[in-house]
C-alpha cells in the first residue's frame, strides 16, 4: 500500500530496497528483525504522506471492517489517534479551476535547423562516426546502415517503405536516427507503432538513449531538443475522477464497489499523489487487480474530457500525456492506438516495427464478431448492391467476417 511501485513485496527484496539490515544470522529470528525494521519504515512513509491521503485510507479501512488489513496497519501507527475517520467527498482540489472558453491549441514540437549537411549524408557519417568513437560498443553493420538510408530516402521524399531486416541487424537504430534527425530539423512528429510493450520499453529505456549519444558527436543542439515520450491506450492511465467515485462507492458500502480490493484502492490513492505520468506500468498488478483497474482507468463512457475538472486543472493524467506526445518529436505507441484513437497528435511520418502482427491487430480491433455469420455477411451484400457495388467478397476468418468490395 505505501509503495504501491515497488516491483516485489518479498520480505528481503523490501528490505534491499530501503536497505534494511540485521546483525542476526539466518534464520527467523532475522526475519523477524528485518520485519521489524521494515514495519517502522513503512511507519515513517505513512507519516510522510499528505493528510488528505491519511484520511481517504482511514475511511477506507473503517468502512471495510474488522477485517481490513489496512485498518490493523493504521490503529498501529503513532499518528492515529489524530485522525477522525470521516467521509471526505472524492473531486479535485478545492481551487477554483481555470475556465477554458476555447479548446487548446495543439503544442508543437521544438524546431533545430540542420547545419550544413543533409538527412542521408549526415545518417552516414554518424554511423561511421559512432562505430569508430574508442568509447563506443557499437560494431559496424553495413546491413543497418543501408536499412537507416533506405529510411532517411523515403523520409525526405515521402511515399511508403516496406524493410525487412533479420535478427542482428540493429534495426532499430536504424529507423531510429533519420526519424529524429528529420523530426527535430523539421518540428514534426513520427509515431512508431509496435505490438509489445516490451519493444516500447526497450526503445525508451535502452535505444533513445543510444541515439541520442549518437547524434551528440555530429550535433549537439538536435541532440539536446530530441524529446520522445511513450503514448499507450487511454485503459492504461489512471483517472483521478474514476478513483474519487470508487472511494465514494467504498464509503457508502454500496455495491458498486463489487471488483475492486481494499488493497488496489488504496495503493492507487497513495500511488495518484506521487506518480507524475499515472500510467498502469508504474504499478504492482496481479490478474486479480485487471477487473479493479478497469473501474479506475481512463477507459469508457464515464470520461468527461475537457469537460472534467481534473483536466481544465492540468492534473489529469490521460491530458498529460496528450500533451507530452503533442511536444515530443518521437512518439511510441502500440498499432491499436495508431489503428483506433483519434486523440493521436499528428504524425506526419508513421513507423511500424513488428509489422507481421499489424493484420491480427486489425482483425482484432476493426472487425465485427457475429453467431449469424451469413446472414450478417447476406445483410452487408444486400446493402451494398443497393448501393452499386458490383462485386461484394468476403472471408471468413476465426468465426470473423472480413471484406472488402470491388467496384
Amino acid at each position: 500500500m505505501l509503495d504501491p511501485t515497488a516491483p516485489s513485496y518479498d520480505l528481503d527484496d523490501l528490505c534491499a530496497r530501503y536497505r534494511i539490515g540485521s546483525e542476526h544470522p539466518d534464520g527467523a529470528l532475522r526475519r523477524a528483525d528485518l520485519a521489524r525494521k521494515l514495519f517502522l519504515t513503512l511507519g515513517k512513509r505513512w507519516a510522510q504522506l499528505p493528510a488528505e491521503v491519511q484520511e481517504k485510507l482511514t475511511a477506507i479501512s473503517w468502512a471495510t471492517g474488522l477485517a481490513s488489513p489496512l485498518r490493523a496497519f493504521i490503529a498501529a501507527m503513532p499518528s492515529a489517534d489524530a485522525i477522525t475517520p470521516q467521509r471526505r467527498a472524492g473531486g479535485p482540489s478545492d481551487k477554483t479551476p481555470p475556465e477554458r472558453d476555447a479548446p487548446e491549441e495543439e503544442e508543437q514540437p521544438t524546431r533545430v535547423k540542420l547545419r550544413g549537411a543533409a538527412l542521408r549524408p549526415l545518417t552516414d557519417s554518424t554511423f561511421d562516426s559512432a562505430a569508430d568513437g574508442a568509447a563506443s560498443n557499437m560494431e559496424r553493420r553495413q546491413e543497418q546502415l543501408e536499412m537507416a538510408r533506405d529510411v532517411a530516402w523515403v523520409i525526405h521524399v515521402g511515399g511508403v517503405g516496406l524493410i525487412e531486416a533479420g535478427t542482428g541487424v540493429g534495426k532499430s537504430l536504424a529507423y531510429l536516427f533519420p526519424a529524429a534527425i528529420w523530426a527535430v530539423a523539421m518540428g514534426q512528429r513520427v509515431l512508431i507503432a509496435t505490438h509489445t510493450k516490451n519493444l516500447q520499453s526497450q526503445l525508451l529505456d535502452n535505444e533513445i538513449d543510444r541515439l541520442r549519444t549518437m547524434i551528440a558527436r555530429e550535433s549537439p543542439e538536435i541532440a539536446g531538443a530530441l524529446r520522445a515520450t511513450v503514448l499507450r491506450g487511454r485503459n492504461n492511465y489512471l483517472c483521478r475522477r474514476n478513483l474519487d467515485r470508487a472511494v465514494d462507492a467504498w464509503l457508502d458500502r454500496d455495491n458498486d464497489r463489487v471488483g475492486l480490493s481494499e488493497s488496489l484502492l488504496a495503493r492507487a490513492i497513495v500511488w495518484a499523489e506521487s506518480s507524475s505520468i499515472g500510467d498502469r506500468e508504474e504499478l504492482r498488478l496481479s490478474e486479480d487487480d485487471d477487473g479493479g483497474w478497469n473501474r479506475l482507468s481512463a477507459s469508457g463512457a464515464s470520461c468527461l474530457s475537457d469537460g472534467c475538472s481534473y483536466v481544465k486543472e492540468g492534473t489529469c493524467f490521460l491530458h498529460q500525456a496528450y500533451k507530452r506526445a503533442e511536444r515530443s518529436h518521437l512518439i511510441v505507441g502500440n498499432q491499436a492506438l495508431l489503428l483506433t484513437s483519434t486523440r493521436v497528435p499528428y504524425a506526419p511520418v508513421v513507423i511500424i516495427d513488428e509489422a507481421h502482427s499489424l493484420e491480427d491487430v486489425a482483425l482484432a480491433y476493426l472487425s465485427v464478431r457475429s453467431r449469424r455469420r451469413n446472414s450478417l455477411v447476406r445483410s452487408i451484400a444486400s446493402r451494398q448492391r443497393t448501393q452499386g457495388v458490383r462485386r461484394p467478397w468476403f472471408s471468413r476468418r476465426d468465426g470473423q467476417v472480413c471484406g472488402r468490395t470491388a467496384h
